[in-house]
């Protein structure tokens, strides 16, 4: 039976091997591609892999179930066709109604991102790679991917400051997410608006303060409170690095739909990572910081150096 196999895979290498790669995982065959990255560098390409069975029929509001071993050969040498919905995860009453029972349990779309990740503990050995020695990287919030804005008409609407500024009292509470007792919150965002603002009303001259104290409350603060956090609970080094270059575009750019300079916003970094369509860069300090960045993640990566 082994002779069998052996001559089975054997077959599918000599039959695939000119244009594709091979690899068994537990669930069956997978037929990827080497693609080459903007710098030349040939890597290899496995697109479209199912980690779970989909939640159809009666299992719709339920968790995932294990995927099913599949007959032949997986073509994951082209992207699947992309969902009309935001779709790291299921969504609204699809992903997170819940009766309160075992009927329903709730947090289906969560429960989602945990069967891929044990997709990809299950398997990753099976692409040459072992998760003990290897970096699990993400982008920013893809831990809190439920967080993504579904309803961005406030990002081109400048009537929201007004009334923040009106109703600052009430509303910052909440968006500097102050859990403290009334009488303290009132001290707090009253302090917020004094450091940052300069006790100046909340519009457009003042929202790169804005943006500055949102920042530091809804990424430093808890990037910050995270790494105390890690560090107390496990024994390896914990690193953190602050990107602070700009380039000749941002991120801000294209959702503003403005040219301002906002200075370094969120996931500017990706921009240097990634190539994406109607982004490209060609000023020499972009390809610069482009080279130093992949090769800091790389290096991270391959062997724990991050001072590469």
């Amino acid at each position: 039976m082994r002779s069998i196999c052996s001559i089975k895979f054997l077959f599918l290498c000599v039959l695939y091997g000119a244009v594709s790669q091979i690899v068994i995982v537990r669930q069956g065959v997978i037929s990827g591609k080497t693609e080459i990255s903007a710098k030349g560098r040939h890597y290899m390409s496995f697109e479209g892999i199912p980690y779970s069975t989909p939640p159809i029929g009666k299992n719709r509001f339920m968790e995932v179930n294990d995927l099913q071993p599949w007959v032949g050969v997986w073509n994951a040498t082209r992207t699947s066709s992309s969902c009309m919905q935001y779709e790291p995860f299921s969504n609204a009453v699809i992903g997170f109604l819940s009766t309160g029972d075992r009927v329903v349990p709730g947090n289906a779309g969560l429960k989602d991102q945990y069967h891929a990740m044990l997709w990809v503990k299950d398997n990753i050995k099976m692409f040459g790679a072992n998760i003990f020695s290897r970096s699990l990287f993400s982008s920013g919030s893809a831990l809190s991917s439920w967080s993504y804005q579904q309803d961005p008409d406030f990002q081109s609407d400048s009537t929201f400051l007004p009334e923040l500024n009106d109703n600052w009292e009430n509303l910052a509470s909440s968006l500097y997410q102050c859990s403290l007792p009334l009488e303290k919150r009132r001290q707090v965002t009253a302090r917020i608006k004094e450091y940052y603002f300069n006790n100046q009303s909340i519009g457009q001259e003042t929202y790169p303060q804005l943006v500055q104290s949102l920042g530091d409350r809804l990424f430093y603060s808890n990037i910050g409170k995270f790494l105390k956090m890690a560090a107390s609970r496990s024994d390896l080094p914990i690193y953190a690095f602050r990107y602070s270059f700009r380039g000749e575009k941002s991120l801000s750019n294209m959702i503003g739909l403005n040219n301002n300079d906002y200075g370094v916003s969120h996931s500017d970094d990706l921009f240097r990572v990634f190539v994406l369509p109607h982004f490209e860069l060609n000023r020499a300090d972009d390809l610069a910081m482009i080279d130093l960045l992949i090769n800091i993640i790389y290096s991270f990566a391959t062997d724990g150096n991050h001072s590469r």
